[in-house]
């Protein structure tokens, strides 16, 4: 328990929820990753929050001061042509002024489908978690970290491998069970998992090694590894994208950036191109 708590303090350091217009009119959310690569800040998150001005969305405060939204922080938007990822560039100074925290590119692990041999954990902002009496900020929109396992490639749905909903060269899956969260009085929110909508974005952290019988637990172990996209409802199955798609995206829309990211990632140059 002590050890997940761990986990949870420091990744929700890490995640970053936003909120953006939809078609539709309605006021939706999503979750990301803080990352500084070669000097650039970026939002690691997925391609179907589509957002159509990247200074249009707003971002929940993790300081002590409530404030209803902070707009202004994302400079531009780029996307996957191929998998549900996608990446905002951010002010230098975006992270700070919302009170999080970023990771560098050492602390993002290719894991492939990932290892099934160490617990995994999803954090992100769910749309659920939001208490309408109070403003989205550190008092009115709370991050869930679920601890749970990757899935061996082996044990997929057949069903979902046949019609390429999910591809082992692609995606990582994870149990999303109904067991019961119990905060007590501690936040106002609702029993139970929550629907992960709104935590699509966030990321999916694991070691990159299992703890050895001598050797001390530590969370800033955790690697990012993947990046949660959808739920298979009917299944409690939650997909998510590779990192390694991520950082393909990455060295192919900033071209300053693909020598460092081609030596931390050598899966990606054989990735399709998000270039024409």
């Amino acid at each position: 328990m002590a050890a997940s708590e761990a986990a949870a303090a420091l990744l929700t350091k890490y995640t970053v929820g936003y909120g953006y217009l939809h078609s539709s009119g309605e006021e939706r959310f999503g979750s990301g990753t803080a990352v500084k690569v070669g000097g650039r800040l970026f939002l690691a998150t997925v391609r179907h929050t589509v957002v159509t001005d990247p200074r249009s969305i707003f971002f929940v405060n993790k300081s002590e001061i409530v404030l209803k939204r902070i707009n202004n922080l994302a400079i531009k938007r780029v996307f996957s042509q191929y998998v549900d990822v996608a990446a905002f560039e951010l002010e230098s100074d975006a992270v700070a002024r919302i009170g999080g925290d970023v990771i560098s590119i050492d602390q993002i692990h290719d894991a492939g489908t990932g290892n099934q041999n160490v617990k995994s954990h999803l954090v992100g902002y769910p749309s659920s978690y939001i208490t309408p009496t109070d403003p989205v900020g550190i008092r009115g929109f709370y991050a869930l970290s679920y601890g749970c396992e990757t899935i061996e490639s082996s044990r997929w749905p057949k069903r979902l491998q046949s019609c390429n909903q999910v591809d082992d060269l692609r995606d990582l899956l994870m149990d999303y069970n109904l067991d019961v969260i119990n905060c007590g009085k501690a936040l106002p929110i609702p029993p139970g998992m929550p629907s992960p909508a709104g935590m699509s974005g966030g990321g999916v952290w694991q070691r990159s090694e299992a703890v050895k019988t001598n050797q001390l637990w530590t969370a800033c172990d955790l690697k990012l590894v993947g990046i949660q996209s959808t739920l298979f409802d009917e299944l409690n199955f939650l997909k998510a994208i590779q990192i390694a798609h991520w950082a393909k995206l990455l060295a192919d829309e900033y071209p300053e950036l693909r020598a460092e990211l081609e030596a931390h990632f050598p899966r990606i140059v054989d990735l399709p191109s998000n270039v024409q």
